[in-house]
């Protein structure tokens, strides 16, 4: 099972990601202050593993970690 998160390995990333929404660098910025996502890895569990999910939006990668778990 994969999971995707509010975690994104970097400022940069979460912008491109949020660009395709309509966001400006502001607007994630806030987002980013009220905690609502986050830059850098998320605590894992034990059994789970991280990984960054392939965008749709035909970037290579977006930025964003998932976290997987074998079920």
């Amino acid at each position: 099972m994969r999971i995707g998160t509010s975690h994104f390995v970097s400022v940069r990333a979460a912008n491109l990601y949020y660009s395709h929404f309509g966001y400006n660098n502001s607007d994630v910025l806030r987002k980013i202050v009220d905690g609502e996502i986050h830059i850098g890895k998320p605590n894992l569990k034990p059994g789970e593993r991280l990984e960054i999910i392939d965008s749709a939006t035909g970037r290579r990668w977006d930025g964003r970690y998932a976290i997987v778990e074998e079920v």
